[in-house]
C-alpha cells in the first residue's frame, strides 16, 4: 500500500479482503441481475456454496415471498471522523428503504466524511431489487462480505 500515490481527488477504492476462519454453511443470496455471474464466480472461486437469485429468481421464475412492504427498514449507522468513513448497515429491509437510507445519509452529512459504506443483507429477497433502488442515492456495488453480519452475506 506504501507504494501506491495518496490523493484525494476522484473516487477511492474499497478493498476487500475475506478469510474463512470456520466452515461457511450454505446460502442463498438475493442480488440484481447484473451481479449474478460476478457473485456467482467469487463464491466459486472462494469455496463458498451460494445459490444467487435475481429479483425475478433462476431461469425467469418468481422470487420467493419477499417481507419488503410489510415491515419498516431497520438501518443503523456510526462514523469515524478522523479517517472521514461513515458506516451504514441495513439490518431489514422495508418498503421504507430508499427513504430510511437518505435520512441517515442526511444525518451523516454533518461530518464532511470522503465515503459512506453501506451493508446491506443480500440473503434477504428484497435486496435484489433494493440494490439497483440505492443507486439512486449514489451508491454502488463494491464487494461481496460472506457471513459478514448477523443477517448473513452483505
Amino acid at each position: 500500500m506504501a507504494a501506491l500515490g495518496n490523493t484525494a481527488l476522484g473516487r477511492h477504492s474499497l478493498l476487500t479482503m475475506w478469510t474463512p476462519v470456520a466452515g461457511t454453511a450454505a446460502a442463498t443470496v438475493h442480488v440484481p441481475g447484473g451481479h449474478v455471474t460476478l457473485l456467482d464466480q467469487r463464491a466459486q472461486r472462494a469455496g463458498v456454496e451460494r445459490k444467487v437469485l435475481t429479483a425475478t429468481g433462476p431461469a425467469g421464475e418468481p422470487a420467493p415471498a419477499s417481507p419488503i412492504g410489510c415491515a419498516t427498514t431497520r438501518p443503523t449507522s456510526s462514523s469515524t471522523v478522523s479517517i472521514g468513513l461513515g458506516h451504514l448497515r441495513v439490518h431489514q429491509i422495508g418498503a421504507d428503504l430508499v427513504d430510511r437510507v437518505a435520512d441517515e445519509l442526511d444525518g451523516l452529512s454533518r461530518f464532511d466524511l470522503a465515503v459512506v459504506h453501506l451493508d446491506l443483507p443480500i440473503s434477504d429477497p428484497a435486496a435484489a431489487r433494493s440494490i439497483d433502488e440505492l443507486e439512486s442515492l449514489g451508491f454502488f456495488w463494491a464487494a461481496w462480505l460472506p457471513c459478514f453480519t448477523q443477517e448473513g452475506d452483505a
